[in-house]
């Protein structure tokens, strides 16, 4: 109930008179794909949480994995395997792979 109030009282101050019509609702930009914050919701499991850490992380030190390892608190080969395990389940592509050539034992 309080949203709803919320949401009207946001109508109210954004219509141009003194009617408030249905286009008056509020626009509310979509957060960006890399702002920082990872979003979840409840029922999400933990391997769908994982994932999206691992791959904001990554997204954010622009595919560095040794750096987001560093950040994350992990190894650099638990990232690639976990990498791997998402492209064999199809979840990301090999674009999201990236180079499988350097040394992921570090």
């Amino acid at each position: 109930m309080r949203e709803l109030r919320h949401a009207v009282q946001r109508c109210y101050i954004l219509a141009d008179g003194e009617r408030v019509l249905p286009q008056a609702e509020p626009k509310v930009a979509p957060p960006e794909e890399n702002d920082g914050y990872i979003r979840f919701h409840v029922g999400m499991t933990f391997d769908d949480v994982e994932r999206e850490m691992l791959l904001k992380t990554l997204a954010f030190h622009r595919n560095n994995k040794c750096r987001a390892a560093r950040v994350l608190g992990i190894t650099t080969k638990t990232i690639y395997n976990r990498l791997l395990r998402y492209r064999e389940l199809g979840l990301i592509g090999d674009a999201e792979v990236g180079d499988l050539t350097g040394d992921p034992a570090e």
